[in-house]
């Protein structure tokens, strides 16, 4: 069942999802305002957490060459990366709310009390040369699969915090399709969709971790964090 905070979240989510189906709607000018302001929300939340010596320095990432980078992406996939995706890329770029390599922020959660959860963090790649390069090669590890192509945009929660865990978190790219509402994948059937009470497009995905659970989902259950999500979420205002 979906929490109280999800709930209204997810509310504003269904009334904004309605303005795509208003005659005349511009699905990428909507995009790009929304993205826009998801970028204020992380540059509050950013502070926030550097107010609390959070060892993630660097959160917020540009990414580069952006439409020659985009079009040679469609060009080997066959597909249209999907608009929700392309204007976050240009209004947001990349972020990242846990310190891969290092993993510095186990140690900062633990003095928490929150040692016993992966916090999974909030994190979207950037498209920049490596991300296209690691891209481009899953592309061509996957021609064999019977599945469907989804871009790996994401470590799951285990891998965020240096443990084994499953299949990366991502967008499916499908022929013929440039979705406004493209499904994030990684969370089917999981407590995380019960929370947000419906499975994720990735806005949702982004408003739900973020103004829901302030860019920590896997916390969501501990009741350590609420003092320091409420703090986080102060002076973040919903997108």
């Amino acid at each position: 069942m979906a929490s109280p905070r999800a709930q209204a979240i997810r509310t504003l989510h269904q009334q904004w999802c309605g303005l795509f189906d208003a005659p005349g709607a511009d699905a990428e000018a909507i995009l790009r305002r929304t993205f826009q302001d998801c970028r204020q929300a992380l540059e509050s939340l950013q502070s926030e957490l550097l107010a609390l010596n959070y060892p993630v320095e660097s959160m917020l990432f540009a990414s580069t060459s952006l439409p020659q980078r985009i079009a040679r992406l469609e060009q080997a996939l066959g597909a249209p990366i999907p608009l929700s995706l392309a204007c976050f890329w240009q209004e947001v770029g990349g972020v990242s709310l846990v310190s891969l390599g290092d993993y510095l922020h186990l140690d900062f959660w633990q003095e928490q009390g929150l040692a016993d959860a992966c916090c999974d963090g909030l994190y979207i790649e950037a498209l920049h040369a490596d991300a296209e390069d690691y891209f481009l090669s899953e592309w061509e590890d996957f021609q064999d699969s019977p599945e469907e192509f989804y871009l790996p945009l994401s470590p799951d929660a285990h891998h965020k915090d240096d443990v084994s865990g499953g299949a990366s978190y991502g967008l499916r790219v499908q022929r013929g399709q440039s979705d406004v509402l493209t499904p994030w994948l990684g969370y089917e059937g999981s407590a995380a969709e019960q929370d947000w009470g419906q499975a994720f497009d990735f806005v949702g995905y982004l408003r739900w971790s973020l103004l829901v659970h302030a860019g920590f989902p896997g916390f969501a259950a501990e009741a350590a964090f609420a003092p320091i999500r409420d703090r986080l979420l102060s002076r973040v205002e919903v997108f």
